[in-house]
């Protein structure tokens, strides 16, 4: 979403933007709250909103009765003691280092939910992995990730093999590179130099 939005404001400044490569983004929800009160609940995040934010984002699995049962502070150390052990964070990873990532990512999450983007103009590639194309099979944006609301120009697709997280690890990095790299000359060829 960084990448549209940087797009968005050099184009609306007059620059021009060859190509906006997204991998596998979804489309920013609206915040249906007013600027200020999004503002307000990102300021007012503490441990059970981390905690719960984790839970529904699933990465934090704990029963419900367990839930009642324990306080934010021991979610967050079952959530810690999940990631380590499921490889989600390296084995070394201290419990405050793990809280200042989660808060990041959390505070990150609702920035998201605050976004509301306006339309791009220019030049847009789509690279979504095969693992979320089975997901949304059937739907109708499963290839777009409904991007093309936002996108006047054509959006060229592109489907890397493995899952969303794997998409830069090897060996699915060399299809996105050799696919990127297509669809930059593509583009190049497309846009007079000056």
């Amino acid at each position: 979403m960084v990448a549209f939005e940087i797009a968005r404001q050099l184009m609306r400044k007059g620059e021009s933007v060859a190509l906006l490569a997204l991998l596998d983004s979804s489309l920013p929800p609206a915040c249906q709250a007013e600027a200020g009160s999004c503002n307000a609940v990102v300021e007012q995040i503490d441990d059970q909103m981390v905690a719960s934010i984790l839970r529904e984002e699933g990465a934090l699995q704990i029963s419900d009765e367990d839930l009642q049962r324990s306080s934010p502070q021991e979610q967050l150390t079952l959530a810690w003691k999940q990631a380590r052990q499921t490889n989600l964070l390296p084995a070394d990873t201290g419990f405050e280092q793990f809280k200042r990532i989660a808060y990041i990512n959390c505070r990150n999450l609702l920035a998201v939910k605050q976004y509301q983007p306006a339309v791009y103009s220019g030049p847009m590639a789509f690279f979504r992995s095969s693992e979320v194309l089975e997901l949304f099979a059937g739907q109708p944006n499963a290839l777009t990730g409904g991007w093309e609301r936002l996108c006047q120009a054509e959006i060229t697709t592109h489907v890397v093999p493995g899952k969303h997280s794997e998409m830069v690890d090897e060996p699915y990095v060399r299809e996105l590179a050799r696919l990127l790299s297509l669809e930059l000359s593509t583009q190049s060829q497309s846009v007079q130099i000056v």
